[in-house]
């Protein structure tokens, strides 16, 4: 097997999912949503839904795995409803970090004046 390979395997796969603990030690696998997934969700739950109970229906949405339970793609507000009800509020906290680590970061430019700084343009 190829340690490149796998290395970059890993990297990407570290962008679309993360796997985190809640305080009973429950592991949780958390996978980033697509485009689609978030157009799947708002017909699931219905065009009316406010912002606080999206956030909540998105992070539910992105819990594909509780321990050794597997959980599929929400298709309705009651596939939401349990996945909720097994998380409770430990699973709750802990899925919401995963779903945090998976945002991208907003770049500020710091990167960008490090490498600058290690390596500034020749005359």
């Amino acid at each position: 097997m190829n340690d490149v390979s796998t290395t970059a395997e890993l990297a990407a796969a570290a962008k679309t999912k993360v796997l985190v603990t809640d305080a009973r030690g429950r592991v949780i696998v958390v996978h980033r949503l697509s485009v689609l997934d978030y157009y799947r969700l708002t017909k699931a739950t219905g065009d009316t839904i406010n912002d606080r109970t999206l956030n909540m229906a998105v992070i539910a949405a992105a819990v594909r795995r509780i321990d050794t339970l597997d959980f599929p793609f929400p298709s309705s507000e009651k596939d939401i409803e349990f996945v909720l009800q097994m998380l409770e509020s430990d699973g709750f906290e802990a899925a919401a970090k995963g779903v945090g680590q998976l945002l991208p970061k907003a770049d500020d430019g710091t990167e960008a004046a490090k490498n600058l700084a290690g390596n500034p343009p020749s005359s």
